[in-house]
C-alpha cells in the first residue's frame, strides 16, 4: 500500500515522457493564451494514453501484497519462489542444485503456489 508520505517511483521512461507531454501542455497553453482559443482536449488525451496512474498505483500495489506474501512463506518455499520466478531457474536446473527430482521440485512449487494464493486471499 502506498501511503501519502512516500513519493511515486517512476522509472526514467515513464519521467521523460510525463516531461514531454508537460511541456508540450505548457506550450499549447502559451499559445492559447497568444491567440485566445482554447485547445487543450488534444493535450489531456495524450496524457490519458500515455500514463495511467490509477493502473500504476494498482500495479505497485500488487507487488507489494505479493512481495509481502512471499515473505510470509517458510524460508524453503521462499527460495524456491525466488529461484524459479526472479531467477529464471528451470525446475530442472532448481532440482540439480538441490540434488533432488524433479517431480519433488514441481510438487514442492505447486504446493508452495497455493500456500501462495491462499496468503494473497486472505491479504485482500
Amino acid at each position: 500500500m502506498i501511503t501519502y508520505t512516500q513519493k511515486p517511483r517512476f522509472n526514467r521512461e515513464l519521467y521523460l515522457r510525463l516531461r514531454k507531454i508537460t511541456r508540450r501542455n505548457r506550450y499549447i497553453s502559451e499559445l492559447e493564451a497568444e491567440n485566445n482559443t482554447f485547445q487543450i482536449g488534444s493535450a489531456v488525451n495524450e496524457i490519458a494514453d500515455t500514463y495511467n496512474l490509477t493502473e500504476d498505483v494498482e500495479k505497485r500495489e500488487s507487488k507489494q501484497k505479493l512481495h509481502k506474501a512471499i515473505h510470509q512463506l517458510e524460508p524453503e518455499e521462499r527460495e524456491l519462489i525466488y529461484e524459479i520466478y526472479f531467477n529464471e531457474l528451470t525446475l530442472r536446473a532448481y532440482a540439480a542444485k538441490k540434488k533432488l527430482a524433479v517431480s519433488t521440485i514441481h510438487h514442492r512449487k505447486e504446493k508452495t503456489l497455493s500456500k501462495l494464493r491462499e496468503l494473497l486471499i486472505g491479504n485482500i
